[in-house]
C-alpha cells in the first residue's frame, strides 16, 4: 500500500509544496506505483537524491554571467581587491625602506650632475696656463682646444645617462642643450 505526496512530505521533513513540485518534475517518479501512490522509503530517499535546492535568503545565488564588457560586479571586485593588495604590498615596501620618493633623490642628482658638469668646465681655464708654461704653447689655443674637447666629452657623457634627469621647474634648460648653446655661439671654439 502506498502513501501520498503529503505524508512523503511529512517524513522527508520538507514542504507539501516541495514534494509537489518535486512531483511535477519527475524527481520522484521512480517511487510511484500502478494505482498512483508512492512507496514511501524509496520516494522520500530519491525525492533528497535529485532534490534541487533553490536559491533563498542566505544560500549562494549563481552570479549573473559576465556581460561583454567585462564589467560585471565579479569583475569590478576582483579588480578593486588586486589593487587593493597591490596598495598593501607598496606600502610594506615604503615601511621596509625599499621604496622612496623619486622628487628628492630626483633634484639631487640633477644637482649633483650640473656641479659635475661645471667642475668639468672650469678646468681648462684652470690648467691653462700651467700646461701652457710648462709645454711653451698659447695659452689662448691651448684653452680653446681643451674646452672643446671637454665640451665634447661632457656631450657625450649625457648621450649615454642611464637614466631621465629632466630639469627642475626653476631652470629650463638642460645640461647637454646648454654645452651645445655655448658651442654655437661661439665660445667653444
Amino acid at each position: 500500500m502506498g502513501v501520498t505526496l503529503r505524508e512523503i512530505a511529512e517524513q522527508a521533513k520538507v514542504t507539501y509544496q516541495a514534494v509537489h513540485r518535486a512531483e511535477r518534475q519527475g524527481r520522484i517518479a521512480e517511487a510511484r506505483l500502478p494505482d498512483g501512490t508512492y512507496d514511501l522509503e524509496r520516494a522520500v530517499v530519491t525525492f533528497h537524491k535529485n532534490r534541487k535546492r533553490a536559491p533563498g535568503p542566505g544560500r549562494n545565488r549563481k552570479r549573473p554571467p559576465p556581460t561583454g564588457s567585462g564589467s560585471s560586479l565579479l569583475d569590478l571586485q576582483a579588480r578593486h581587491e588586486r589593487i587593493r593588495i597591490e596598495e598593501r604590498a607598496i606600502k610594506v615596501r615604503r615601511q621596509r625602506g625599499e621604496l622612496v620618493a623619486w622628487a628628492p633623490f630626483r633634484r639631487q642628482i640633477f644637482d649633483m650632475v650640473r656641479a659635475e658638469r661645471d667642475a668639468w668646465l672650469a678646468w681648462p681655464a684652470r690648467v691653462a696656463t700651467t700646461l701652457s708654461a710648462e709645454f711653451a704653447l698659447d695659452l689662448g689655443l691651448l684653452q680653446i682646444s681643451l674646452e672643446r674637447e671637454v665640451r665634447s666629452f661632457l656631450r657625450e657623457l649625457a648621450s649615454r645617462m642611464p637614466i631621465e634627469v629632466a630639469t627642475p621647474r626653476k631652470a629650463r634648460r638642460a645640461p647637454a642643450a646648454e654645452l651645445e648653446d655655448d658651442d654655437e655661439a661661439g665660445h667653444g671654439r
